[in-house]
């Protein structure tokens, strides 16, 4: 062989060398791109998760809340239709003693 097939062959092999280096750089930048990625949609998720943990909370607050809130309407009917019965039966007596007062004694 000749010093410029040589020369040739070892050319040849340092460009390859250098094309094998940048392709290990350059699969080494996707790689730590890839874990970026990663790390961001695991973040993400989290979010999310303490997003929904977060509306369920509330809504089980807000639920706690409207059935207090449906027990105090349904006592306050009780108490109203209480009311409404009392109110009547004193009526209905008043108007009895009223009618007897003034029909057996006019």
């Amino acid at each position: 062989m000749s010093n410029n097939d040589l020369e040739r062959q070892r050319h040849h092999l340092t460009a390859d060398t250098t094309a094998h280096n940048e392709r290990e750089k350059l699969l080494m930048r996707i790689s730590q791109q890839l874990q970026e990625i990663y790390h961001l949609q695991k973040t993400r998720d989290r979010k999310k998760e303490d997003k929904r943990y977060e509306a369920d909370k509330q809504r089980d607050e807000e639920d706690k809340e409207n059935e207090a809130k449906n027990d105090w309407l349904l006592a306050a009917a009780v108490l109203d239709r209480i009311g409404a019965i009392f109110v009547t039966l004193i009526f209905v007596a008043g108007c009895v003693v009223f009618f007897v007062l003034f029909v057996k004694h006019p």
